[in-house]
């Protein structure tokens, strides 16, 4: 085989193996960005969701106040004689 046929094709070889290796990383590179952003966003979902059971747990609290408030007064009433209000149909008893 000629000289200048053997260098060519190293060239060649060099050339294709230096293109395949850039487009490898450049997908490594496109996972791993994906990958940080499926992170980041998955931890603010995490923050957010945090925040929401605090916030429940908070209003469930005040919600269980309110409803033993509301039959100590019912049955203060029924001890007094006095009558009781309608109950709303659209709260649950």
């Amino acid at each position: 085989m000629p000289d200048w046929l053997n260098s060519s094709l190293t060239v060649a070889v060099a050339f294709v193996l230096g293109i395949v290796g850039t487009v490898l990383t450049g997908k490594r590179d496109k996972r791993s960005a994906e990958s940080t952003l499926i992170d980041q966003l998955q931890e603010e979902l995490a923050g957010y969701r945090e925040t929401t059971n605090a916030r429940l747990d908070k209003l469930e609290a005040e919600n269980a106040g309110y409803r033993r408030f509301v039959f100590a007064l019912i049955d203060h009433g029924d001890a007094n004689g006095i009558d009781r209000l309608p109950w709303p149909n659209e709260l649950p008893r």
